[in-house]
């Protein structure tokens, strides 16, 4: 039976803002986790590796030239399974976005009025 080496779990993270002027500002979070382990003697291996981001306040122009500021948070999680024939990679995502419209500039949000099916509540 060959050993395995643990080659160790690691991980980065970063917090920072970004002002976009005196009151609003985007903040980003992000972190990363990796673990991974290998088999020398049989060159197996595995690796996970794992993100979650979240942006705050980040500026937003849809298709119809809206205008507003959106929330986003994104988990992700990648495994990959190996050895020298080859491996397997496995992958999930999940996003969610908020997008909150400025309602204080009309000439910015055009189009809705003139489209029933796009009025905002």
């Amino acid at each position: 039976m060959a050993e395995e080496y643990a080659l160790g779990d690691y991980g980065t993270g970063y917090s920072k803002s970004m002002a976009k002027n005196s009151v609003n500002q985007v903040n980003v979070h992000q972190q990363t986790y990796r673990a991974k382990n290998e088999d020398k003697q049989s060159g197996s291996y595995e690796r996970f590796t794992g993100k979650d981001k979240a942006v705050c306040g980040e500026p937003f122009v849809d298709r119809s030239g809206n205008r507003g500021y959106k929330n986003e948070h994104t988990t992700s999680a990648t495994y990959k399974v190996g050895d020298k024939s080859g491996y397997t990679e496995y992958y999930h995502e999940d996003r969610v976005k908020h997008v909150a419209f400025d309602k204080s500039s009309n000439s910015n949000n055009k189009g809705v009025g003139y489209y029933s099916k796009y009025n905002k509540y």
